[in-house]
């Protein structure tokens, strides 16, 4: 594990379709989240160090909000801020890569189906519904990036036609 320049960030920058533009700062600095949501209304999920901390956006200001059940980062997100879901990457302290998904209503944190493969460094898109879990490193190898693609439907994950080339996102 390297970590990410410059480390740990509380930076918020929004697009206009044009410009890149300073936000409002995070609550708390991190690397290595998952997020989901749209520009004037998204969740910061987890991240290093090592946290379940979760922060809402509102198109200008973070607020917390409920924690997710464990600490998790580099994992997936998508969904909106009232139907999310957070899945895969390292629970800490320990490290490890995990399957886990932990979904969103807006207001609470509940358990989903474990992906079939426990990775981190994943991308993500979709609904809490109809979500894509891409790529991601489950070690072990050399060098350890995999190709696969699982598509969650609410209830569980489904391995369905991996990508031409392995990667991390």
């Amino acid at each position: 594990y390297i970590a990410p320049s410059p480390g740990n960030v509380a930076n918020t920058e929004t697009w206009d379709g044009t410009n890149w533009t300073a936000g409002n700062a995070a609550n708390t600095a991190r690397s290595l989240v998952a997020g989901f949501g749209v520009y004037n209304s998204a969740l910061a999920t987890g991240g290093t160090p090592g946290t379940s901390n979760v922060e809402s956006w509102n198109g200008s200001a973070w607020t917390e909000t409920t924690d997710m059940p464990a600490n998790k980062r580099n994992g997936g997100g998508a969904g909106t801020t009232t139907s999310g879901l957070v899945y895969g990457g390292n629970a800490d302290p320990t490290g490890t890569r995990v399957n886990t998904t932990y979904e969103w209503d807006g207001s609470s944190w509940t358990d989903g189906g474990n992906m079939n493969t426990a990775r981190r460094y994943l991308g993500g898109c979709g609904i809490q519904t109809a979500a894509l879990g891409i790529a991601g490193y489950v070690g072990g190898g050399t060098p350890g990036y995999r190709a696969l693609v699982e598509q969650y439907d609410g209830t569980s994950w489904t391995e369905i036609a991996d990508l031409n080339t392995a990667r991390i996102l």
